[in-house]
C-alpha cells in the first residue's frame, strides 16, 4: 500500500473510531475543524496544480470564484498535501457516515 492509501484507510478507522468513542457534544467542532483542514488544502492542491494558461483570462477568473476547475484533467501533484487533502476528506466522509449509522439504530 502506498502512503496515500494508508493515510486514507487510517482517517476513515479514526472518523468511524470518534463517532464511537468521544462524547456526542465534540463531534460538531471536531466536524468543522475536518471541514476547514480540508478547505485548506484543497485550496493548496489546486495551487499546485500543472495546467495550461487560461485561454480567455476572464473566464478562467470566473471559474475560480465558483470554484469549477478550468481544465478538470490538469495535472494534480503527488505529495504530502493531496495525501492530507484526501485523508481529510475521507475522515469526514467516515465521520459523517457514521453519525449516519448511529442515528438510525
Amino acid at each position: 500500500m502506498t502512503r496515500t492509501g494508508i493515510s486514507i484507510a487510517i482517517s476513515i478507522v479514526a472518523g468511524i473510531a470518534s463517532v464511537y468513542l468521544l462524547p456526542l457534544l465534540w463531534l460538531g467542532p471536531l466536524a468543522t475543524a475536518a471541514a476547514i483542514c480540508a478547505a485548506i488544502f484543497m485550496v493548496i492542491v489546486r495551487l499546485n496544480t500543472k495546467t495550461e494558461p487560461p485561454a480567455n483570462p476572464i473566464a478562467g477568473a470566473l471559474l475560480l470564484i465558483v470554484n469549477l476547475p478550468e481544465q478538470p484533467l490538469a495535472k494534480v501533484n503527488e505529495g504530502w498535501t493531496l495525501t492530507v487533502f484526501l485523508a481529510s476528506a475521507a475522515f469526514l466522509i467516515s465521520l459523517g457516515l457514521s453519525v449516519i449509522v448511529l442515528a438510525n439504530s
